[in-house]
Formats: C-alpha cells, structure tokens, sequence
C-alpha cells in the first residue's frame, strides 16, 4: 500500500514537469499568433475606414443642387474632402488634399480628387475644383488613403499605404425633390429677374451701345432661360439660352448696332424676355426688360454780350464771345468768319463738351484810314465736326465795329454823406464810359471850403464804369449840423467836342450833430417804502445824427442810487436803463431824495460837449386823513324814533392814494354809517359821508348820545393815518308847561298844561319845592294834584343859616307818593291842572319861593 501511494505521487509530479515545459514552447507561437490576429484586425479597419470615406466624399461630389458653401457640390473639394475625414477619422483619414501623383506613395495620407469627363476613362486632376464645363454624364472621382504601420513592431507585418477609390456620375439637371415623412413635400419654385445699371443709352451713328444684363434666378431651383428681342427695329444681339444657380446671378452683353444713317434724337426700343425652361407651369415664370437706345442730337449757340463797338483808328476791337453745345454729345466746331472788310481772327475750332459752353474772342483790326467807311460786320459762323447729317448743324453771331463816338455818365449811391467835425468821408462816384471806345476822363472838383481830394484822371473801356474816390474832410471846429458841397466834373480827353462828353455831380458833406436827450417812466416822480427801492426805466434818446457814448453821471443825491457809467446808443435810437434808488429803512414818513443824472456826450469833439441832464424825486409815502362836518353842526336834535343824519367830508391829506376805514365808538343809540370804506387820491375828498343815528323811541326828553367817527388806513391797531369827529344827538320831546306861580299864605299853587301840538300823557315823576321858613320850626304838610293828596308826609324843614332860611324838598325822596302813577297822571290835552304844597304855618311869602317838576318822559318845568 506504501508502495503504490509512492508511485502515484512520483507519476503526478513527474507530469506537472512535462507540461511546464510544453507550456514554455507553445507560448511564444501562441502570442504571436495573437497578436498578429490583432495587427490584421488593425488592418481591416484601416481598410474599412478608407472604403467608407472614399465612397462618402464620391457620393458627397455627385450628389445634384449646392453645398452649404453655396456652390454645385461637384465644385465643393473642401466639402468632399470633409465629409472623408468625417466617417474615416477613427481610421486615420484626414481632409488633407492629396495630389493623384501621390496615391500609394509610402508615407502619405489624405484625399486625392479626380474628374473623368464623359466618354473618357483618363481622370484629370481636380483637387481644387476647377470651374471646369461639367456635363451631364461626367464622373467624380475620390482616393482616399491612409499609411498603414503595424501596432507592434515584433510582427513581421510590412508598411504600407491603404487606399480606396470611388467613381461616381455627376447629378447635373435632375430635379430632387426632398421628402419629410414628417411634413408634406415642398414644391420647388421658379423665378427669374432681369435688370440693368442704365437701360437707355446714348450711341453715335454707326456705332455699337452695350449693355449688361442681369439675370437673376429668383427660384429654389436650377433652371435654363431662353432670352429673345422683341419690337426692336435696329440690329440687336444676345445669347440665348443661359442656365443659372438658384439665388445666383448671370451677366450676358445686349449689343444695340445705330444705323449710321439715324437721324438725330431717334431712338429704338428693345423688349427682352427671359422665359425658364425647367419651369412646369403655365405660364412658365419671366421676366422682361426693356432698352431704349438713342442716337445724339447735335447743336450748336453763338453768343456775346455786346455784338457792336466803337473802333478808333489803328487799334484793335475784342468781342467776347460764348459756343455752347446744345446736343447731347461731345463735339467739335470749325469756326470761321465771313462779309467783313477789316480783318478779323477767330480761333479755327473749339472743342466743347456735351451741354457745356466755352468762351472764345473774335479781333477785329480796324484800319488807319477808314475810306469813308463808318462801320464793318463780321458774321462768326460755327459749324458741327461731328455732325453726319449734311448739312451739319451750325450757328452764327454778326458783329458790327462803328467809328467812336463819346459820352461819360457819373452817380453815385449817396451824394450826402456826414462824419464827425475833424472825420474825412469819402464818396464812391461811378464813371461810365457811354461811348463806344475806351476813353479817359480829367476830373476836377470845385465850390467846396472844405479840403475835398480825388484822383486827376481815370482811364474807362467802353460800356464798362470806373469808381473814383473823393474824400471830404470836416474841420475839426465845424458846428454841428453845417455843411458843404463840391462839383465833381469829368471831361472827356478824346472827344473832339469836349460839351458832348462831359458830366457832374454835386456832392453835400454834414457835419454830424450830437445831441441827447433824457426821460424816465413811470415818471421823474416815485414814492417807496422805507427799507425798499425804487427803479426808475431811464430812457437816454441820441437825437443827434452820429453813434455816441454817453458817461452817465449822478449828483445831489443822499440817499444811495446807482445806474450804468456809461452807454452807446446809434443815432436816432433809444436805450433804456435802469436807476435805481435804495430807500433808507430809518426815514420818517413824508421823507424824500432828489438825483440829477446827467448825459454826457464822449464823442462829441466840441467843447462843452452835448448833454442833457433829468432829476428824480422819490419820496417816502405821506399817510394823512381829515373828517369834518360837510353841514357844519356836530349837534343835532329830534324826536324820539326819528332817524338824525349827518353829512361828512373826509379829505386824504397824505401824498399817497390810501383806502380809509371808517367805523363808529361809544354810541349807545343804534348809529350807522356809509360807506364804510373809500379810496382816495392824495388831497382828494368825499363830501358825501352818511351817519344816521336812530334816536330810540324810548329816549326821555333831553337825553342825549355821544358817537365817535374815526377814519383810518392800513392795520386798525396801527394804523398809518386816523381822524375822529364827535356827534351828539338829543332827543326832544313836547313838554307840559305851566302857569304863573302863586302863593298863599300857606301854599303854594301852580297850574299845568298838556296841550301842545304832538303832547303826549305824562305823570309827575318828581317834585322839589323850595321854600323859605318863616319859623324854624315851620314844615311842608302835604302835595295836592287836581284836589287829590299826592303826598300827605310831613317834612319838616330845617333852618341852618338864621340869615338864609332856604329849604328844598324833594318828593318822593322826601315824601313817598300816595297811590300810583295814575294819580299823578297829566293826560294829552290837559289844561289848568292844579297843583298844591300846603304848610303847616304861613311862608314867608316876602320870598320867591320855587317849584321843579320832572315827568315820566324826561320833560322838566320849574316855576
């Protein structure tokens, strides 16, 4: 049993041996198998990735419409070259250009592009896309390669290049339609737009106008237009047909033939029309474009300013002149001149541009001897170079030379002119040659006292004017506003008679005044409150005849004013400026400034220069009332329940207009007044001031009422100005009277009357009596009315001066009244009412002894 298990262990690890070593020796072949299956996979894909691309971009190149690079895409190399290297990129494709010649040349890689035109199986190379004719049936051609170079250097692989070509045909002038699933197919359009920069041109006689015309493919399509002329009389030719890109432009020539016998101005029409051909409709899309093309006009202007001069003698006459051409083209004219016996030169041609003018001079030579020949005419004709019509268009233009003969005109715009004492004014005098031959004119001037100056003589052409300078010079010590005149004359020097060829003119120098003058608005008067200003509006006029400064000046003045120093004012005109017067805030009421402002003239050269002078009065206002009676009588009567009226003045005594208050104080009885308030001028008045008192019907007999009017401005508890007026009113009543007192020897008797016009019942409020005693111990009894005891208390009377036994009594302080007013009743009407005061012993009846009655409505009678 030992033995086996030894066997057994000694086989299995004699085994393991065995196959480590086998293992050794396969595994080399093994890994290289491995990876030479790997390296040949590397290949195919190389393969692959080139067979993919090459087919990519053939298909790319062949495919009908336009790249996104707006071309064909058979035009587009970078498009092929990118949609290679797109699907073969992991291969190692890239979009380098490879050139034909090196397809399989070791270490190169890229995209070679070939064309092989139809009928031919020779590729051209087209790697940059040429623009070559390509036609329908023409193949594209793609190689693409890539240099393939094993993974791992240990298998006997080689280096190679791998590379693939792809034929395909060239999709030209098939219509595609493209189909969403999605969406519902989108027809193709088709338009077409035919245009020119210019279309009317302008073509000489027997020659050819071009035009170039657009034709622009409006559609979505490829398409061929047919172009054909219409309704042209002249030879015209263009080529038809032209095919053009969606969205592109083609430019064919339209050649226009002028017969070279048109005439001039004519034109002929051409009407093209560019009709698709691919276009299904009906009618199928065009367009048209109409060309006129014209043959030129030809024309020709002669022209002067002045077709007839004077010629002197030996010397020679220029006429200015102007051609102009009246055509539409550039011409030449040949110029020449005819029927003249002096001898006259003109250019031999001009050369003059379509519409323009060029000026020229024709000379004639006038003899020395004129023969009797008084005048000679040239006709300058110009004659058309270009013109093929015979005959050619032409112009002419006469010109007529005249013996001389003279004449001078003279003006000026202003022959009266001033300036400033010590200025020189100068006049500008036109001279105009009226004759017909340059001449020269002596010139004198004459009558002035003032230093006048000008030139001796002045040379003029004929028709033409000459300005001459004269200058005048103005004293210094010349008066304002005086003038002179001078006569300036010129003499012709070449007229025979000198009285045909002579004028004058006469010329008045001012001296210019100065002068001012001052006022002010509102006024020269203004009034302003302490603390504030006041502006005058100064208006400073030159009423002189010269611009002028003046320095203003101001003088008199307390209070603090200012104004401008100084001011320029153009003669005849107004500045206005402002002064302006600070009020002091301490002045008193009524206070006032006065300032002179003085105008003085700084360019007025005489001595005192002008001036004017203003002065201006502020004040302060003056506030100032007065009330009096317009019926002088302050104290008035009337009966109880009449209304008592009173008539006031008030007067504004101040030196401001002022409103016035007027209110009324310390009336008892109801008292009014109108108006309340008034406005007033200064020293103005109002007469008609109305106070009615209503004396009240319960006023007693005698009673009066006192009311203050008082009249003032501004605020009542300080008013700027006040006056008062006191009215006293009393009320009347038709009192009882009485007869004569009478005494007894111990009474005294005393009859009372009620009877007057508007009495009215009264009953007797008081009794005083006063009596003298005859004793010192005498009294009054008793009071008696219409028999009837009134009063029955004895009042003793009391002697306190021996010498002077005077008593009062007063009733019924004294003596209280028996039974009511009733019994003391003096009714309207009443007559010989008695009454009695009874004494205990005789009166001295020696003594005048009296009696004061008061009555219930204020009435009062003593006896």
């Amino acid at each position: 049993m030992s033995l086996q298990l030894f066997q057994k262990i000694h086989q299995s690890r004699r085994g393991k041996g065995q196959a480590m070593v086998e293992f050794a020796l396969v595994f080399p072949i093994f890994l290289l198998l491995v990876l030479g299956v790997i390296e040949l996979g590397h290949l195919i894909f190389i393969y692959s990735s080139v067979y993919v691309s090459s087919r990519e971009a053939a298909r790319y190149g062949a495919a009908a419409g336009f790249s996104g690079a707006g071309m064909p895409y058979y035009q587009d190399c970078t498009g092929m070259r990118d949609a290679a290297q797109r699907v073969g990129a992991y291969g190692g494709v890239t979009n380098v250009s490879l050139a034909p010649g090196n397809i399989d040349a070791p270490n190169t890689t890229g995209v070679a592009i070939q064309m092989i035109k139809n009928g031919s199986n020779t590729p051209v190379d087209y790697t940059t896309c040429p623009d070559l004719d390509v036609k329908v049936g023409d193949r594209i051609r793609v190689t693409t390669q890539v240099y393939y170079q094993p993974i791992v250097p240990l298998v006997p692989f080689p280096s190679f290049a791998v590379s693939h070509t792809s034929t395909r045909t060239i999709l030209k002038n098939v219509d595609l339609e493209k189909v969403d699933p999605g969406s519902p197919p989108v027809a193709d359009t088709y338009g077409v737009d035919l245009s020119v920069a210019d279309n009317s041109l302008l073509g000489a006689q027997g020659t050819q106008v071009t035009y170039d015309l657009s034709i622009r493919n409006t559609g979505s399509i490829f398409d061929t237009y047919t172009l054909t002329l219409s309704g042209n009389s002249w030879t015209t030719t263009l080529d038809s047909p032209v095919s053009v890109a969606p969205g592109a432009t083609l430019v064919r020539q339209v050649v226009v033939t002028v017969p070279p016998n048109a005439p001039h101005g004519a034109s002929d029409m051409v009407l093209i029309t560019a009709t698709s051909i691919g276009d299904p409709g009906l009618p199928p899309a065009s367009d048209n474009q109409a060309l006129i093309t014209s043959a030129p006009t030809y024309g020709v202007n002669l022209a002067t300013p002045d077709d007839s001069k004077g010629g002197v003698a030996n010397t020679t006459v220029t006429y200015d002149l102007t051609i102009t051409n009246t055509g539409n083209i550039d011409d030449t004219y040949t110029l020449t001149a005819s029927g003249n016996l002096w001898p006259t030169a003109v250019p031999n041609s001009i050369a003059v541009s379509a519409g323009a003018t060029v000026s020229f001079t024709a000379v004639v030579s006038v003899p020395g001897d004129y023969a009797g020949v008084t005048s000679d005419t040239v006709t300058i004709t110009a004659v058309s170079d270009g013109d093929p019509i015979s005959p050619a268009v032409s112009d002419t233009q006469t010109l007529t030379t005249r013996a001389p003969y003279y004449g001078v005109q003279v003006s000026t715009w202003n022959s009266k002119l001033s300036g400033r004492p010590g200025d020189t004014v100068t006049y500008t005098i036109h001279v105009y040659n009226t004759g017909n031959v340059p001449d020269t004119y002596d010139i004198t001037l004459s009558g002035s006292t003032w230093p006048t100056k000008t030139d001796l003589s002045v040379d003029v052409a004929d028709g033409s004017s000459k300005d001459v300078l004269v200058t005048v010079g103005i004293p210094s010590t010349a008066t304002h506003g005086s003038t002179d005149t001078v006569t300036f004359t010129v003499v012709s020097r070449g007229a025979p008679d000198k009285s045909t060829a002579t004028a004058s003119l006469t010329l008045t120098t001012k001296a210019l005044a100065f002068s001012v003058s001052l006022s002010a608005a509102p006024g020269t008067y203004q009034m302003g409150a302490p603390g504030t200003t006041v502006t005058y509006n100064l208006s400073v006029k030159n009423t002189g005849t010269a611009n002028d400064t003046y320095t203003l000046i101001l003088s008199g003045n307390v209070w603090p004013t200012t104004l401008n120093g100084s001011v320029s004012v153009a003669a005849g005109a107004t500045v206005v400026l402002p002064v302006v017067v600070s009020i002091p805030a301490t002045v008193a009421n009524g206070a006032r400034d006065r300032v002179t402002v003085t105008a003085i003239s700084t360019n007025d050269p005489l001595t005192p220069p002008a001036s004017a002078s203003i002065t201006l009065t502020t004040s302060v206002p003056r506030y100032g009332v007065r009330l009096t009676l317009t019926v002088p009588d302050d104290s008035l009567s009337g009966a109880p329940g009449d209304p008592i009226t009173y008539y006031l003045t008030i007067q504004n005594t101040g030196n401001v207009k002022d409103t016035f208050n007027i209110t009324l104080s310390g009336n008892n009885w109801p008292t009014s007044v109108v108006p309340t308030s008034v406005t007033l001028n200064p020293n103005e008045s109002m007469t008609n001031i109305v106070v009615t008192v209503n004396i009240p019907g319960t006023a007693l007999h005698n009673e009066t009422d006192v009311v203050t009017v008082t009249a003032y401005s501004g605020d009542a508890l300080a008013p700027h100005a006040t006056a008062s007026l006191t009215l006293s009113t009393t009320a009347t009543r038709i009192c009882p009277y009485a007869g004569s007192l009478g005494l007894g020897n111990k009474s005294i008797n005393l009859l009372l009357y009620n009877n007057g016009t508007g009495a009215e019942d009264v009953s007797i409020e008081q009794i005083i009596v006063n009596w003298y005693m005859n004793t010192d111990t005498q009294s009054l009894d008793y009071i008696s009315y219409l028999g009837r005891k009134i009063m029955d208390t004895d009042v003793p009377g009391s002697l306190l001066d021996p010498t002077y036994p005077y008593i009062t009594s007063t009733f019924p302080a004294q003596g209280a009244w028996i039974g009511d007013a009733t019994t003391r009743n003096l009714p309207q009407g009443a007559s010989n009412y008695g009454l009695n005061i009874y004494f205990g012993v005789n009166i001295d009846t020696t003594k005048t002894h009296s009696i004061e009655i008061r009555f219930s409505n204020g009435c009062y009678i003593s006896r």
